[in-house]
């Protein structure tokens, strides 16, 4: 059985908390190349730059729960 959006949410947010090591509520480019890497990416860092700059709309650095 396929599971729940709040579930998948839920996994998703415990994720996302697991990599913020600052606890700020934001993910940086070093944190979310981390998250990639346990998820089993295996890119080059320029490849993983431009994927978090296409997540960081307000070109401000960090990225939060809700652009994920």
């Amino acid at each position: 059985m396929a599971e729940s959006k709040e579930t998948q949410g839920s996994e998703l947010t415990q994720l996302f908390e697991s990599f913020d090591r600052n606890k700020d509520g934001f993910i940086n480019e070093s944190e979310f190349q981390d998250l990639l890497r346990a998820l089993g990416e295996e890119s080059p860092d320029e490849t993983l730059s431009l994927q978090f700059a296409a997540i960081d709309a307000d070109e401000d650095g960090v990225a939060n729960l809700a652009v994920l």
